[in-house]
């Protein structure tokens, strides 16, 4: 039985699922597993499942959610919440749930034309520009939420080696592309907006393009390696 969880009603509309407290890769695994698990019952009045770094947020309506509790005097929400705390009390998102992911290769350039804070942050970690590059490029990150800015990836987890406090005064405009370092995650801007990460470089990919049938490259639950590439390759890459 399964009692790590709080569920608790974030409107008339949704109720979150918190599975933890921290930014762990196994909680996060949970929380993809236990999305997949309630998706496949396909609940009826269930609009979207939202996971992020510890939770899974169920949005629903409760007018057809309501006919599936017809003789019920509690309200939608306590009924939803009854009927999610049994399947989490029998759930072993273990031996259950495939949390296989697809995993992206996205090509950067790291040459400091483009990466405009590495040689602050090899400063901050008393190293070279050429090991924070290395360190940066070995690991596979996971797409733990998209927020903030349309298709903006948070992914993590960086290594301790690698995590950098966020700037302390922001820049005005990050690029369109920006790979960046902010604390113990790394993400992709996907559109020039002000930002208070250390730019380590830039990758040529839409990360978000309306014009896409899905206008997002990323999606929670992904899988990203970062590649380096050249400066000539970065300004001659074609998709």
């Amino acid at each position: 039985m399964n009692q790590e969880f709080q569920i608790y009603s974030l409107g008339e509309q949704s109720l979150t699922i918190e599975l933890g407290k921290t930014i762990d890769l196994a909680i996060y695994q949970k929380v993809i597993a236990l999305q997949k698990r309630i998706k496949s019952l396909a609940l009826p009045g269930i609009i979207e499942l939202v996971p992020c770094y510890c939770t899974l947020t169920i949005y629903f309506d409760p007018f057809t959610l309501k006919k599936h509790f017809p003789k019920s005097p509690k309200s939608v929400s306590e009924n939803l919440s009854g009927h999610i705390q049994e399947i989490i009390s029998h759930w072993n998102p273990e031996i259950q749930e495939n949390t296989t992911s697809k995993l992206l290769e996205i090509p950067v350039c790291y040459d400091t034309k483009y990466g405009l804070d590495l040689e602050e942050v090899a400063l901050y970690h008393n190293t070279t520009v050429t090991k924070i590059i290395e360190q940066h490029t070995a690991t596979i990150y996971t797409v733990f939420m998209v927020g903030f800015l349309p298709g903006f990836p948070y992914l993590g987890i960086l290594p301790e080696s690698l995590a950098t406090p966020r700037k302390k005064q922001p820049r005005l405009k990050m690029p369109a592309g920006a790979v960046a370092i902010g604390g113990n995650q790394t993400g992709i801007y996907p559109i020039e907006s002000p930002g208070g990460w250390n730019i380590v470089g830039q990758t040529p990919l839409k990360i978000f393009d309306k014009e896409r049938s899905n206008p997002f490259l990323l999606q929670a639950g992904n899988q990203v390696k970062f590649v380096p590439i050249s400066v000539e390759e970065f300004e001659n890459y074609k998709p």
